[in-house]
């Protein structure tokens, strides 16, 4: 696995949080060829670090869709009073 254009940082927990909206996490076999890519949003929490290795079915990327929902809605609101 390895991280693309993602700016992370470490939570308490060992996890890693996804800072930036532009990134992916790619997947790799054995030598090296990228098998599977995934955009990946902001707020997510990645509990694998850049370059550790994962299993077919493994979930290591979480989001919380109601968070998000919010922070849209947050987000909409300002920019509609900005205008």
């Amino acid at each position: 696995m390895q991280f693309n254009d993602l700016r992370t940082v470490q939570a308490l927990d060992g996890s890693w949080i996804v800072l930036n909206k532009n990134g992916s996490i790619s997947v790799h076999n054995a030598e090296g060829r990228e098998l599977e890519r995934y955009n990946v949003v902001i707020g997510s929490v990645i509990s694998k670090a850049d370059g550790a290795e994962v299993k077919k079915g493994e979930t290591f990327v979480q989001w919380d869709l109601v968070q998000r929902s919010d922070s849209d809605r947050q987000e909409a609101a300002r920019s509609n009073s900005a205008t």
